[in-house]
């Protein structure tokens, strides 16, 4: 999220996302998080975004994605 948001030099936004960036962090370490919004974050970097119709349905498909039912 930081090299996301490099080209920002508001002093107010900054603040902004260094307090979700806190918030986020907090959450982790409370456990609020579960497993699932963990793995987002790495998800996010090594999955290509879709660009013909075909990859952005398969893309869709439920394989291994989705909640896991453990403890239920």
């Amino acid at each position: 999220m930081f090299e996301q948001n490099r080209h920002v030099r508001d002093v107010a936004v900054l603040d902004v996302l260094l307090l979700k960036a806190q918030q986020e962090y907090q959450e982790t370490l409370n456990a609020w998080k579960q497993t699932s919004h963990v793995m987002k974050w790495f998800t996010e970097e090594e999955v290509p975004k879709p660009k013909g119709f075909l990859e952005k349905f398969y893309a869709t498909r439920d394989e291994g994605r989705g909640p896991t039912h453990e403890g239920l």
